[in-house]
């Protein structure tokens, strides 16, 4: 849970020391986005990590996904919504721990060089913790089933069970 929480930390000061410095808010008024006291309005779309935007950084191949954010910013692009982990690929490999509180090198990876991207482009990240479709659909080999070594048996539980939510928290 440690590696876990110092990730975390790193994401937060990622932002912290970069040139975006600060979260999106609802402006004062709440009509609109501001960011730094400056209007903003999101333009983007979905994404997730293995998705062929994004797949090359499992790769290793970072030129890829660079010219894929080059291209975004050009056309405008400046938020994109992405899953942190994606659990439609059943092997795993795309999950953020598995088993819980074994965390995934590739996925942090992944994840340092998203974020450098996006802190290049400027554009602004809306990061999704899970993916509840596809770790429904995959249940069997999600690690948060108890089958797996998870606290739970049901997908049904995963916001309601006090272990879960403090693996979730961890």
């Amino acid at each position: 849970m440690l590696m876990k929480r110092l990730f975390v930390i790193f994401l937060f000061s990622a932002v912290a020391f970069s040139g975006i410095a600060s979260f999106v808010k609802i402006s004062p008024a709440g009509k609109y986005f501001e960011h730094n006291g400056r209007a903003i309005v999101p333009v983007g779309f979905n994404d997730a990590i293995t998705w062929p935007s994004l797949i090359s950084l499992s790769y290793g191949n970072k030129d890829a996904a660079e010219e894929y954010f080059e291209k975004l910013s050009y056309y405008g692009v400046n938020t994109l919504r992405i899953m942190f982990e994606y659990a439609q690929d059943r092997s795993g490999l795309s999950l953020f721990e598995s088993p819980l509180g074994t965390y995934n090198d590739t996925v942090i990876g992944i994840w340092d060089n998203i974020i450098s991207l996006a802190e290049k482009y400027n554009i602004y990240l809306i990061i999704t913790p899970w993916d509840p479709f596809w770790m429904y659909e995959n249940w069997d080999v999600n690690p948060y089933n108890a089958d797996n070594g998870g606290p739970i048996s049901t997908m049904a539980e995963f916001l309601t069970d006090e272990e879960a939510l403090e693996w979730q928290k961890a």
